[in-house]
């Protein structure tokens, strides 16, 4: 298929007997023996940025977060022929085998000729369109969704006594997830350098938490009192509800925050699964889906390229806000 050997093994066990054969000295040997295409002619789908790259293409950014990029570029001499949908930019870079620092290289892309250039060891960058500049724009290092927090370094933030139990309950989560200590602080001991290194976890409410009071008034959702206000004006109390928000800090432009108010996520969930379906924002309810035992949500969707609330990238399920009924 494609032109990829393959061979298929059947394993008994669930979906986790894959982690008694990956280390099998046969299945070692066998792959040390493929040799893999030095990528001529590649082509990739995808719908995080992330995932948006493959050998010597990749696309940095998306023109409509939502939806799938779909690239596929060819090498042919010295011509580099590029063809995308839902691209911002394009980066091309160096490949071994194919593409060669300081080569001079004809670039065209979706029929467009960009002319001869030099490829530059760290690659180039092309626009496809105008880029706002006055936004934070979502990228590889800087996107949702919820699991992406925990790909970097990333340090749990607790406010006061009332948030001591959940701060605990999802450090003692993470030590059996990962197998490792979480990294924890109060937030009067957050400092703008540990901002910068790392993503932070916050648990609160900008009354409970003065690291979230520093940052709310930047944040797309507001807090009023004990209920959380999405921009679209609807109104959800914390008491019945939870919230789950990534973001980029404002504090550190290049860093998330994931903030958690509110009701706990994930009761019925296992640890290995905990967070895998929450996107950049859920508000939800205490009760569970029967058919994957995630809770139940009011509101759920991305922010857009430039981490903006669209309503056409929200779901909602259904639970009356609480503005609703008043």
């Amino acid at each position: 298929m494609y032109g990829i050997p393959y061979k298929i093994k059947w394993l008994e066990g669930g979906h986790m007997a894959v982690f008694s054969e990956v280390g099998s000295p046969d299945l070692v040997g066998e792959l040390s023996k493929l040799v893999r295409s030095p990528g001529t002619e590649i082509a990739f789908q995808a719908y995080l940025p992330y995932y948006a790259s493959r050998a010597w293409l990749s696309v940095p950014m998306f023109e409509s977060f939502g939806k799938m990029v779909d690239a596929y570029g060819i090498v042919e001499g010295s011509e580099v022929i590029v063809k995308v949908e839902n691209a911002l930019t394009v980066r091309i870079r160096p490949w071994k085998g194919v593409l060669f620092e300081k080569a001079k290289i004809k670039v065209i892309i979706n029929g467009d000729d960009y002319g001869e250039v030099e490829l530059p060891a760290e690659g180039l960058e092309f626009k496809l369109g105008a880029i706002r500049a006055d936004r934070p724009i979502k990228s590889a290092s800087l996107c949702g969704p919820a699991w992406k927090v925990y790909c970097d370094p990333f340090i749990i933030v607790r406010g006061d006594t009332t948030t001591e139990g959940k701060s605990q309950r999802f450090r003692e989560w993470w030590e059996k997830f990962a197998k490792g200590a979480a990294r924890n602080a109060k937030a009067a001991d957050v400092t703008a350098e540990m901002a910068e290194n790392n993503n932070l976890v916050i648990f609160g409410t900008p009354s409970s938490n003065e690291y979230l009071a520093k940052i709310a008034g930047r944040l797309p959702f507001k807090y009023e009192g004990d209920n959380i206000v999405l921009p679209n004006g609807k109104k959800y109390d914390l008491t019945n509800h939870g919230l789950i928000l990534v973001y980029p800090n404002p504090e550190a432009p290049n860093r998330l925050v994931m903030v958690i108010s509110g009701l706990e996520w994930g009761g019925k969930l296992p640890d290995n699964h905990l967070l895998d379906l929450v996107p950049d924002y859920v508000v939800f309810t205490a009760t569970s889906n029967p058919d994957d035992m995630t809770n139940n949500f009011a509101a759920a969707g991305f922010f857009d390229t430039y981490w903006q609330f669209d309503e056409k990238l929200m779901e909602t399920g259904g639970m009356p806000p609480a503005n609703q009924n008043k």
